[in-house]
């Protein structure tokens, strides 16, 4: 009867666990994944367990040069063999110096 018991006990722990386990799944589908240390509520939010595609990718650069203008520059470094603008993100304290400046 003791066994009996502990079975049904492990069973519904089990059950309870991979219940927990397929909710944070699909929380984290709908949220994305956060990087450690990450904020909770970040200004720019970017998921990354699908392929983000260059319309994605463009959206996600441009938002964070809008969320953080001191800190985050987008600039096209020319154009692909498709005619899209290649983009690179400058990121730097445009307010401690000046970012073109080497230091050495």
């Amino acid at each position: 009867m003791k066994s009996i018991f502990l079975l049904f006990i492990s069973l519904v722990t089990i059950t309870a666990f991979g219940q927990k386990t397929a909710d944070k799944a699909q929380n984290d589908d709908l949220t994305g994944l956060r990087a450690i240390g990450s904020p909770a509520n970040p200004k720019v939010t970017m998921r990354w367990n699908h392929y983000n595609d260059y319309a994605g990718i463009t959206k996600f650069c441009q938002d964070l040069a809008k969320a953080y203008p001191d800190l985050v520059r987008v600039e096209s470094m020319g154009k692909s063999y498709q005619g899209r603008d290649m983009w690179v993100m400058v990121v730097t304290g445009t307010k401690t110096g000046n970012p073109a400046r080497q230091s050495r």
